[in-house]
């Protein structure tokens, strides 16, 4: 298994099968909101690249919409990986409530993620993006 990359970030929750219940992601950061999980390989270098854009956006985003990811070479991760039928990294999933709504296939920039979920889901819009 190789390390997490997000373990000491504020702003993105890593989940093991642990947070899996019933075929939800049963945690508290994602309860009654909209949410976005990476599953990851560190070794892939698209996940790789897409590392310290996931970090940008969470610090962006925070709590608006919680970021969760997901080690796919960690032995604990293999069911939430069955259930959500991972086949590639990275793999970016739209959950609500901690029930997966479908899959995100937008930029992995922090512009592009923010600006996705302001114009199509109303829940993130803020004019000054360009510290990004």
């Amino acid at each position: 298994m190789e390390p997490n990359f997000y373990d000491n970030q504020k702003f993105i929750t890593e989940l093991t099968d642990k947070d899996l219940k019933n075929n939800t992601i049963n945690n508290k950061r994602f309860k009654n909101k909209e949410a976005l999980i990476m599953f990851y390989a560190p070794w892939c270098p698209h996940c790789v690249d897409s590392k310290e854009l996931f970090i940008k956006t969470s610090k962006i985003m925070q709590d608006i919409v919680p970021l969760g990811a997901v080690n796919c070479t960690n032995p604990n991760t293999i069911k939430l990986q069955t259930v959500f039928e991972i086949k590639g990294f990275p793999t970016i999933l739209e959950f609500y409530n901690g029930k997966k709504m479908g899959i995100y296939n937008g930029g992995r920039d922090p512009i592009s993620i923010t600006g996705y979920y302001c114009s199509q889901k109303n829940l993130f819009c803020n004019d000054d993006l360009k510290n990004i």
